[in-house]
């Protein structure tokens, strides 16, 4: 259960913070910043297939082991990125992040529902899907103030004292307030501001991601000690046994 919380956090940090890595700061429309989620949409599909018929062979343990490191790797290269970095890194790191939540995911839920007697299904899959919710509601509250905090302290010293107070407070109040305000500025100051505003933001991005990396190797060492080698008989067989053999039993 704790495993399927930690790999719904991600999920939806990724798709909270990922267009947020693209769109303020690099000048990226809507449209743009979807199209550049593709990678990871695309990763997503093929590793939970890949990861789908390789469960039945190496086991659980292996595949959301092979799914969190993954995790590490894609957020500590996520981590990497600046305001001049190229879309390939960090569609790469998107991708590899597809790979991990596509291993992850449908794995660990698997793993899950397939422990319960037939009569519990319907009730552990409720629970998992609320533990997911709570995992991600918590996750982008507690990692988007991180940003919203690390991006704060970062710009706070490059706001000119002489700026008026409603444009200090737009910039500080995040990237694209400070990108808007910066347009009603003289040239030179608005290069300044702008400038900063962006390397504030990836400084707090990169921030985010090292936390992320951090809590994902966790996970993977957990998953390495407390999973199985090789998944249990499922319950729920156990559960079906007795009616199999009351039915045979009659005549």
């Amino acid at each position: 259960m704790a495993l399927s919380c930690r790999a719904a956090a991600r999920h939806y940090i990724d798709f909270e913070f990922a267009p947020a890595e693209e769109h303020p700061w690099q000048g990226k429309d809507a449209m743009d910043t979807g199209l550049r989620l593709l990678p990871m949409i695309g990763a997503l599909i093929i590793a939970a297939g890949v990861g789908g018929r390789l469960v039945g062979r190496i086991g659980t343990k292996v595949i959301v082991a092979v799914g969190m490191v993954l995790w590490v790797a894609g957020l500590g290269l996520l981590a990497t990125v600046d305001p001049d970095t190229e879309f390939l890194v960090t569609g790469t790191a998107l991708a590899v992040m597809g790979l991990a939540l596509g291993f992850t995911m449908p794995t660990t839920l698997d793993a899950i529902l397939s422990s319960l007697p037939a009569d519990q299904v319907g009730a552990g899959s409720a629970l998992a899907n609320s533990m997911r919710q709570i995992g991600a509601s918590v996750g982008v509250a507690v990692l988007g103030s991180s940003l919203n905090s690390a991006y704060r302290n970062n710009v706070d010293d490059d706001i000119p004292a002489a700026l008026p107070e409603q444009a200090q407070e737009a910039i500080r109040d995040n990237v694209a307030g400070a990108l808007q305000a910066a347009e009603k500025l003289p040239a030179a100051q608005a290069g300044t501001i702008a400038d900063s505003a962006r390397d504030a933001f990836v400084a707090g991005m990169s921030t985010v991601s090292l936390i992320c990396a951090g809590l994902a190797a966790v996970a993977a060492v957990l998953v390495v000690a407390l999973l199985p080698a090789r998944d249990k008989t499922p319950l729920l067989t156990e559960s079906a046994e007795p009616a199999a053999k009351a039915e045979s039993a009659t005549p």
